[in-house]
C-alpha cells in the first residue's frame, strides 16, 4: 500500500457518537462470526500485566525500535494480524535480536477495524500508524502534571482517569496531516496547549495515545476495554462473550464498602512494587541484551557488526565513528586518522574489501596522515574453532599481499571478541592490558 493509499480512509463513513468520524468495518468484522470471537489483547513489553477477562484472549511479545527508523521490530510476527487490540509504551530499546519488521502488519490490523493504546513514557512514536515519509507527530520532551481534558462524547471516564493521573513527560505536536486526515482529537492538554493525551483515526481503527500513568495504567486499560471499546469500536466490543453477566450500574461504583479503600491502596502499592520490579528487569534485560550482542562478532555482518565492533572497541577505548562511506574512523590526534573498514563473509575476506579501504584513504584530505585497518570475519557461518581448518585461507592472498603492502593490520572479529571477554571478566589491570592489545593489534601508538 503507498503512503498516499495508506493516509486515505477506506470505505463509507458514518456518524459516530465520540464525534470522529467512524469508518465502517469490513463485511468480515461486522459478520455474525466476528461478533462470536473473544476479543485478542496483545500487551508489549508487559506494558501492563495480563488482566485477562471472561470473553478476553492476552498474548505478550517483545518488541523494539530503532530511535532514527519508523520500524517496530520483534523476534517473530507471530500473532500480530489476529489481534485486536495492541497496548504499548514509548520506551522501546533497541534489540539487534529483533529482526521481523511488524510495522506494517500493526498497522494494517489497525486500519481494519483495530485499536492501540499507547502510553507516552518515551519519545520515540514514529512506529505508530501514519503516514510514512512524514513527521506526522513531533514528541516535545517536556514534563508537567497541570492539564485540562476535553469532555468528548463517550471518552467521559477517561478524562476523569486522565485528570486522577495527569503527569506527562512527553507534548505531543501533530502536523496538519493528522490533524485533517486523520480526525486528531486532544484529550488532554498542557498550559501550553500541546496535547499530552489524543485519540486518531486510522483507516477503520482508532490510536489512542495517553500519558504514562504509571499507577493507573492496568485499570486504565480495563476502563478502555469495558466502556470506550463498546463506543468507539462497537465491533470489537460486541464480540466479548461475557455470558450473563451484568455490569454493575455507574451509581453502585459509589456505594461504600468496609475495607475497600485499604485493600485499593494496599493493590496501588503492590502495582508500585511491580512497575519497580518491572523497570528493574527491564533495565538488566537490556545490560544482559548488551552482554549478549557481543556474541554477533563471531557471526554476523553489514551494519550489524560493524555497530558491534565499534562498541567493541569503545569498550576497549578506542572511539571508532562512521563516517560514510567508512566504517569506522579513530582521530589519533594531531591530524592523524585510522579508517577502518569491517566486513563478515561466508568465505575469506577479499582484496575488494582492501581496495575499498585504499581508495577512501586516496580521497582522504591529506592521504599521508591517514593509516588503515581491516576488521574482518571470515567464514563467519562456522564455529570460530573450525575456522582455521577449512580449506580456504581467512584472508585471500591478494589482501593479505595488499595489507602487507600498505602496513595494514588484519584483525579477526574473534580477536576482537577474545579482547572483549578479557576486558569484562578482568579486574583493573586486565582491563588495562586488554586496551593495550586493543591498540596493539590496530597499530595505534
Amino acid at each position: 500500500m503507498s503512503g498516499s493509499e495508506r493516509g486515505r480512509p477506506r470505505g463509507r463513513t458514518l456518524p459516530d457518537r465520540s464525534g470522529l468520524e467512524l469508518i465502517a468495518p469490513t463485511a468480515a468484522r461486522a459478520s455474525r462470526t466476528i461478533l462470536t470471537m473473544p476479543l485478542k489483547v496483545m500487551v508489549f513489553n508487559v506494558a501492563v500485566g495480563k488482566d485477562q477477562q471472561p470473553g478476553e484472549t492476552w498474548t505478550s511479545k517483545d518488541v523494539s525500535v530503532v530511535a532514527s527508523h519508523p520500524i517496530l521490530r520483534s523476534a517473530t510476527a507471530e500473532g500480530v494480524t489476529d489481534s485486536d487490540v495492541f497496548v504499548a509504551s514509548g520506551s522501546l530499546e533497541h534489540n539487534s535480536g529483533h529482526t521481523v519488521n511488524i510495522t506494517e502488519r500493526v498497522s494494517e490490523r489497525v486500519a481494519a477495524g483495530g485499536l492501540l493504546i499507547c502510553f507516552v513514557d518515551g519519545p520515540v512514536v514514529s512506529w505508530l500508524p501514519m503516514q510514512r515519509g512524514h513527521h506526522v507527530i513531533e514528541p516535545r520532551p517536556v514534563p508537567g502534571h497541570d492539564v485540562s481534558t476535553t469532555n468528548l462524547p463517550s471518552m467521559e471516564a477517561l478524562a476523569k482517569a486522565i485528570e486522577k493521573e495527569s503527569a506527562f513527560t512527553i507534548e505531543l505536536l501533530p502536523n496538519n496531516t493528522l490533524s485533517d486526515q486523520q480526525h486528531w482529537r486532544a484529550l488532554a492538554r498542557a498550559k501550553d496547549r500541546a496535547a499530552v493525551a489524543a485519540l486518531y483515526v486510522w483507516e477503520a481503527g482508532r490510536v489512542l495515545l495517553l500519558p504514562p500513568m504509571v499507577k493507573t495504567r492496568q485499570r486504565v486499560v480495563r476502563l478502555i476495554l469495558d466502556k470506550i471499546v463498546p463506543e468507539i469500536l462497537p465491533s470489537l466490543g460486541h464480540g466479548r462473550e461475557k455470558g450473563n453477566e451484568e455490569p454493575p450500574p455507574d451509581w453502585s461504583l459509589a456505594v461504600p464498602v468496609p475495607g475497600l479503600e485499604e485493600k485499593e491502596a494496599s493493590i496501588a502499592d503492590l502495582r508500585d512494587q511491580m512497575d519497580r520490579s518491572r523497570r528493574d528487569l527491564e533495565t538488566r534485560e537490556r545490560e544482559l541484551d548488551g552482554l549478549l550482542r557481543y556474541r554477533g562478532l563471531l557471526w554476523m555482518t553489514g551494519d550489524e557488526l560493524e555497530e558491534v565492533v565499534r562498541e567493541s572497541l569503545g569498550l576497549l577505548g578506542i572511539a571508532a565513528e562512521k563516517r560514510d562511506p567508512i566504517d569506522g574512523v579513530v582521530d589519533l590526534g594531531a591530524g592523524r586518522l585510522l579508517y577502518i573498514e569491517m566486513e563478515g563473509s561466508e568465505g575469506a575476506t577479499t582484496v575488494r574489501k582492501g581496495r575499498q579501504l585504499l581508495g577512501y584513504i586516496a580521497e582522504a584530505e591529506d592521504p599521508a596522515q591517514v593509516s588503515g585497518a581491516i576488521i574482518a570475519n571470515p567464514h563467519r557461518k562456522s564455529p570460530p574453532e573450525q575456522r582455521t581448518t577449512v580449506a580456504a585461507p581467512l584472508f585471500s592472498k591478494e589482501l593479505d599481499s595488499l595489507a602487507k603492502k600498505q602496513d595494514w593490520p588484519l584483525i579477526q572479529t574473534k580477536q576482537l571478541f577474545d579482547l572483549v571477554c578479557r576486558f569484562l571478566g578482568g579486574n583493573e589491570k586486565e582491563k588495562e592490558l586488554a586496551r593495550a592489545e586493543a591498540r596493539r593489534l590496530l597499530g595505534i601508538d
